[in-house]
């Protein structure tokens, strides 16, 4: 896991978003998997397998409960820093599901309660 900030600790599970094609650095690839794994058996799932994420988004995104909110289309500006002016705010679910969350890309995610996410475009 390439950072503490894409594992989640959830109720039943530990939820980890993966880069599966961590040597490409210079092309944002679609290479992020959601994995889940049960805390009683160990038993890991990929939740996206056949929908890999932007590894871009991914990492100008993070966790919210039990969302991981991205910014799908967000792109490095001449610095090498994230836009923030493209792209816009998915939710990935760790059932598999995605919806967008907001029309721009989102600077912070948090968690409000138990079901609930505060974002700050």
């Amino acid at each position: 896991v390439e950072s503490r900030y894409l594992l989640n600790e959830a109720k039943n599970e530990l939820q980890v978003m993966l880069n599966t094609d961590p040597y490409e650095d210079y092309y944002s690839t679609n290479a992020m998997v959601l994995y889940k794994v049960n805390y009683n058996t160990g038993k890991g799932t990929a939740v996206n397998p056949k929908s890999k994420l932007d590894v871009n988004a991914v990492y100008s995104g993070g966790w919210g409960n039990n969302l991981y909110v991205y910014n799908k289309g967000i792109v490095l500006d001449s610095n090498k820093d994230y836009n923030y002016a493209t792209g816009k705010a998915f939710a990935l679910t760790s059932a598999g599901k995605t919806f967008q969350v907001h029309s721009k890309s989102v600077r912070e995610v948090t968690a409000l309660g138990t079901d609930k996410v505060v974002i700050i475009d």
